[in-house]
């Protein structure tokens, strides 16, 4: 397994916001979790990227524990997550964006500031990583005049950068229009086998097209894990998440 969670607890207090989770993921694994707002979906990337502690538990990517490590040593190591474009990047060009990645991936983050200090195989894998991802005609624009859409294609390119294992996408068409969210999806659906994925997602079409396992949180905890058929046909799930009217 590449991304073990073991009986991951974290509470505040008598709340606990994430409880006894157990979850695991092959290499090549496409995960959906899924569940109400304040399920924990959230929280738990944040337990997995280092941004939050848990109090109880382990996490271990390529059976090496990493629950104590900091969120840039759990990066290097490979776990990747999309953030919406922060301002630094939105000053950039797609283009200069993902070479700082790949040179923080590198380790040579502080040796690079503008595109003449970028370096020519630097900045070859970021033009290479940005036509793979359908954003070769934006790559010299501003990314803060690029479209919505845009953009969080551009997040996963940045994410893609550092050579994930595991790769955590936290409702990346959420914002989007249907058509966007649609070319989004196509390509993560072209990601290399070997990456595995875990999303949050709301939109059950993209979760059910997309996903080979389904993890449902209600209240923190794991309701039930299964197929999307198993899932979709699960009275529990159609109760607190679904809907009567969902069909798989």
């Amino acid at each position: 397994m590449v991304l073990e969670i073991r009986n991951l607890d974290l509470h505040f207090g008598a709340l606990y916001v994430t409880r006894d989770i157990n979850l695991t993921l092959p290499r090549g694994a496409r995960h959906a979790l899924i569940g109400p707002n304040g399920a924990g979906k959230t929280t738990l990337v944040n337990l997995l990227t280092g941004q939050l502690k848990p109090d109880s538990g382990k996490i271990l990517l390529d059976e090496q524990e990493i629950t104590r490590l900091p969120p840039h040593q759990r990066a290097r190591r490979g776990l990747g997550r999309t953030y919406q474009i922060n301002a630094l990047f939105r000053s950039m060009t797609p283009v200069e964006a993902v070479s700082l990645a790949i040179a923080q991936r590198d380790g040579n983050a502080l040796r690079v500031f503008g595109t003449a200090a970028l370096g020519r195989r630097t900045g070859e894998e970021a033009r290479e990583l940005l036509q793979a991802v359908g954003l070769g005609q934006y790559m010299n624009h501003m990314t803060r005049e690029l479209p919505y859409g845009v953009q969080r294609l551009l997040e996963v390119a940045l994410a893609l950068a550092g050579k994930p294992k595991v790769l955590l996408l936290d409702e990346p068409a959420a914002g989007v229009s249907t058509q966007a969210g649609d070319q989004l999806f196509r390509l993560i659906d072209s990601l290399p086998s070997d990456l595995a994925i875990l999303l949050i997602e709301h939109d059950m079409r993209l979760v059910f097209r997309f996903a080979k396992r389904i993890t449902v949180l209600v209240g923190g905890g794991v309701l039930v894990e299964g197929t999307p058929e198993e899932i979709g046909a699960d009275q529990r799930v159609r109760d607190v998440y679904l809907g009567h009217k969902h069909a798989a």
